[in-house]
């Protein structure tokens, strides 16, 4: 059952991850598609680190196809290390 607040954070959750596509002018971080299905992926996983879930600085935009095959090994739950590492120098950039 959502409750007020969790409806709230989720339309919150939306903007955010819309200003991250717009940021990254809607171009997958990892092979560089523009437009088509896209995701944004936490860097590193709100599940480990709930306080990180909208920050932008944990935000990339990805294709479907490397959110799913590479940033998670083809597996919502596991997490490519090497994808990440190559995810967090791109945003130091």
């Amino acid at each position: 059952l959502l409750t007020p607040l969790s409806i709230r954070e989720r339309i919150a959750q939306k903007h955010v991850y819309a200003a991250i596509k717009i940021r990254d002018n809607f171009t997958c971080k990892l092979c560089g598609q523009v437009g088509g299905i896209l995701h944004t992926h936490h860097i590193i996983p709100f599940a480990t680190n709930v306080n990180l879930r909208n920050i932008t600085s944990n935000l990339v935009t990805l294709c479907k196809k490397c959110h799913l095959e590479k940033a998670h090994d083809g597996a919502p739950s596991k997490l490519n290390v090497q994808v990440q590492q190559i995810l967090l120098d791109c945003l130091n950039d």
